[in-house]
């Protein structure tokens, strides 16, 4: 009885830290704090997630500016820029999200960003808050946020 109870358990914890796999997969969202550790333990065994790469580091915020001329702005004294930038070696895909006054979002893509190469988003009436998902280019399995779902979510 003992025996099935620790194989029981085992396969309980084994499904849990598949969910965590997936959970981690899902971390490349700039915003969300996950647990990042390199390496968990449960009774004896190891499992190393130092291999999976944390995406959303490789956009970097370089500049942002506020009032900075914009040709798609009609009125761009309350304009609002973030400059970004792929420090990292691989390409990636990203999306960036720029607040707007009205508490919506400007949305922007950038698929098969390539290193070094730069992103400007922009709101015309910005209140200066920005977010951004980023995942490896190409790499469908990891789905970004629809404007919709963006909007419902960050709503402040």
């Amino acid at each position: 009885m003992k025996k099935l109870f620790i194989i029981i358990t085992y396969a309980v914890l084994l499904l849990a830290l598949i969910a965590f796999k997936r959970i981690e997969k899902c971390k490349n969202h700039s915003f969300i704090q996950s647990f990042n550790h390199s390496i968990i333990e449960i009774r004896g065994f190891e499992f190393n997630n130092s291999s999976e790469k944390d995406w959303s580091e490789c956009l970097e915020k370089y500049d942002s500016k506020w009032g900075d001329y914009c040709e798609y702005c009609e009125d761009y004294e309350d304009s609002y820029k973030v400059f970004l930038r792929n420090i990292c070696s691989e390409e990636i895909d990203v999306l960036v999200s720029v607040q707007n006054e009205t508490k919506t979002w400007q949305v922007f893509s950038r698929n098969e960003m390539k290193p070094q190469d730069t992103l400007v988003a922009y709101s015309c009436k910005g209140t200066g808050k920005y977010l951004y998902w980023v995942r490896k280019a190409g790499d469908t399995e990891v789905v970004f946020p629809s404007v919709t779902e963006i909007n419902s979510a960050y709503k402040e």
